[in-house]
């Protein structure tokens, strides 16, 4: 019984011992700078090739004096450049950490914005489960990757501070063919044709969010509109699957109303619901939860 609780007591230490290094290892480039706000441009969508292209604004303070790296998580993508005011940046990238060298050494609370662009082919975890998805007509993030240490896998679509702890605004512009509809956090903010069969979707996420909560899909969807408790609901399905919908999410209302009594005010300027053909579950990205289309079925069967 005592080597019992010996070896009890040895495992819980062994295991807050390695949570407190992984904790300081993936710390440290949040140590040093904050991202208040990322601009991501995908331009490009190649479901026959499976990648992507497109660039990311990222705005940035400093934590320190004398800085002259700022460290960005990436992951196996191509880097095409990164520019700071028009003027192109020196880097090193080894396809997991990018290290920029800024035009200028950098003071404690200086702001910075670059502009890095990329492409490539978004990778998933190694366990299948997060990361980046195509699917048919569908291209889609899972911002979690069960395999990834830790889990926070914004890194696999976009350059960031891909640790829990460091919250950021959004806007997403997302380019697609005229028949195609990105749906991403936030608030869709308006839809530009761009005269050449594309069109490019405005989205903007008001309330800091970690890296791995921002999300991007994009498919032949179509719109659903519904208010809840005054908070505007917006789900993303095939045309033919409302009905499900509608069945499934009969509660929804009460549901609401009941977290609105235990918790608060919703914090988000919406809710949403992203039908995905994924039969693992669901990642639920701030406003725009990606759920599996298995578990939309038109029954409460999955409504827990």
């Amino acid at each position: 019984m005592r080597y019992i609780l010996y070896l009890h007591q040895f495992l819980v230490l062994s295991f807050l011992f390695f949570l407190f290094s992984i904790t300081k290892t993936n710390a440290s480039i949040s140590d040093t700078i904050h991202v208040t706000h990322y601009a991501i441009y995908i331009d490009t969508i190649n479901y026959s090739t499976k990648t992507i292209k497109g660039s990311c604004k990222v705005s940035l303070v400093t934590k320190i004096n004398n800085f002259n790296s700022i460290k960005l998580s990436l992951l196996q993508l191509t880097i095409d450049s990164i520019i700071e005011s028009g003027n192109p940046l020196t880097y090193t990238y080894d396809d997991t950490t990018i290290n920029i060298t800024p035009l200028t050494p950098l003071t404690l609370n200086d702001t910075i914005s670059l502009q890095i662009y990329y492409h490539g082919s978004p990778k998933k975890d190694a366990t299948g489960w997060g990361g980046f998805y195509f699917s048919s007509t569908y291209a889609f993030n899972l911002g979690v990757g069960f395999g990834a240490n830790p889990h926070n896998f914004g890194r696999a679509w976009y350059p960031c501070i891909d640790e829990f702890t460091d919250k950021s605004t959004y806007d997403f512009y997302i380019t697609t063919s005229a028949t195609y509809k990105a749906f991403c956090n936030g608030l869709l903010i308006n839809q530009t044709n761009n005269s050449n069969g594309t069109l490019t979707w405005h989205w903007k996420m008001n309330q800091p969010i970690p890296s791995y909560l921002a999300s991007m899909s994009v498919s032949t969807y179509y719109t659903m509109l519904r208010t809840s408790n005054s908070i505007p609901v917006t789900w993303a399905s095939a045309a033919a699957d409302t009905n499900k919908i509608l069945s499934t999410f009969q509660h929804l209302d009460t549901i609401i109303s009941s977290y609105i009594t235990a918790y608060g005010s919703y914090p988000f300027d919406k809710i949403g619901f992203t039908l995905i053909p994924f039969s693992q579950g669901a990642m639920e990205h701030a406003t725009s939860i990606h759920i599996g289309q298995p578990f939309i079925d038109g029954s409460l069967t999955y409504e827990t």
